[in-house]
């Protein structure tokens, strides 16, 4: 009889572990439990970053795919949206954005919402991706970013740059 006093105890004990790690386990997409989205066809990419103190500074980019073609979008540096070029590609745009996108696992960003709160004045970037399984990756961040961000970001600029003139300086 005292062994079984004992033993439930312990259950009592284990469960109530359970009950109080499962909030940590399964939080804010970064759990243990978590799951990244699945990569699959890129049906729209967007990427900004803006900071300083400037009302303009800063540049963004996106792809829309829509009837095998991609309407890719740039927002120069210090010029005002209604400044935007647009050009039209086909589709393989969308799979070279993706092989980057596997390359670096910007899936595992999915849910970043990094922030450095003792930056006064710095940058800050929004990602997303939509996918035709109906997943999407989304990140941002202020002055804190993810897991290889200067080499992911330095490709996918470096493949949309190639559809734009280069801006003179």
């Amino acid at each position: 009889r005292e062994g079984y006093h004992i033993t439930m105890n312990m259950k009592i004990i284990i469960l109530a572990l359970i009950i109080a790690a499962a909030p940590m386990l399964a939080s804010c997409g970064s759990g243990l439990f978590s799951r990244s989205p699945q990569i699959s066809g890129i049906t729209h990419f967007s990427y900004a970053i803006y900071g300083g103190m400037t009302m303009n500074y800063g540049y963004d980019y996106s792809a829309d795919l829509a009837d095998g073609k991609v309407i890719v979008t740039h927002r120069p540096s210090d010029e005002p949206e209604e400044n935007s070029i647009t050009v039209e590609t086909d589709a393989s745009f969308m799979d070279e954005l993706r092989a980057v996108i596997e390359k670096y696992k910007l899936n595992k960003w999915d849910g970043f919402h990094g922030n450095n709160k003792y930056v006064l004045d710095g940058d800050f970037f929004s990602l997303r991706v939509e996918m035709d399984n109906g997943q999407t990756i989304s990140a941002g961040g202020y002055m804190s970013y993810p897991k290889n961000y200067s080499a992911a970001i330095s490709e996918i600029i470096a493949l949309f740059d190639a559809l734009f003139p280069k801006e003179s300086d």
